[in-house]
């Protein structure tokens, strides 16, 4: 009578412990499943950006760029940052508006500079970035309108905008993927099938 209520309990206990892996292993999988189509809408993204790299807006109507940032003092160290821009719509600009543009000071950088008069004959503007000198640009000169300096996604997306950085970023995407499976899935699958294995042979062990 001991002894059936001994296998009794081992039974009930192996299959609590099957019937947990399994479930456990089973969201695992799910967490994997979303995380590669995550990691493939993402890379989709990626992509629309590298393709935008020339700043001709063919897919998105928002990018990101590196310039010199505003209300900066002009005779100190200027620093420069990743800032996100749209579109440019000259019928629609204003003096105040903000816009990012390539070169002033003599610097061959991008610079936010605040739009002073809006010019709607020629199509030129008069910007300023410290509130003193004055530059006349052209349309096409303009690479976007300033919207906000980039968080930690818009750097990332900047980053994909570069072929180098396109690939580096596609290449550790597919390692995490890869790390997950094998850790997470691939190991575990094969710790699982071992314990079965043992469990398995105890049992027929104790009946014999």
């Amino acid at each position: 009578m001991k002894k059936i209520i001994n296998k009794t309990s081992r039974m009930l206990l192996n299959l609590s412990k099957k019937g947990f892996g399994y479930v456990k292993e089973h969201y695992v999988k799910i967490g994997f499943y979303v995380l590669a189509f995550m990691f493939f809408i993402n890379a989709v993204f990626m992509t629309f950006f590298l393709l935008n790299r020339k700043y001709d807006y063919l897919i998105l109507d928002q990018l990101y760029i590196e310039a010199v940032l505003p209300e900066q003092d002009i005779d100190d160290t200027l620093y420069t940052g990743i800032v996100k821009i749209k579109e440019i719509d000259f019928d629609n600009l204003r003096p105040g508006d903000r816009i990012v543009f390539c070169c002033a000071y003599g610097i061959e950088e991008n610079w936010v500079q605040e739009i002073v008069s809006v010019n709607p004959d020629d199509k030129t503007l008069t910007t300023t970035y410290d509130g003193v000198v004055t530059s006349d640009i052209t349309e096409d000169d303009v690479n976007g309108v300033f919207i906000e300096e980039a968080n930690f996604i818009g750097t990332f997306y900047y980053t994909a905008m570069f072929p180098r950085g396109y690939f580096l970023l596609l290449l550790s995407q597919t390692f995490f993927i890869y790390l997950y499976h094998y850790l997470l899935i691939q190991r575990r699958f094969e710790v699982f099938r071992k314990e079965t294995k043992q469990t398995k042979s105890d049992d027929e062990h104790e009946t014999a």
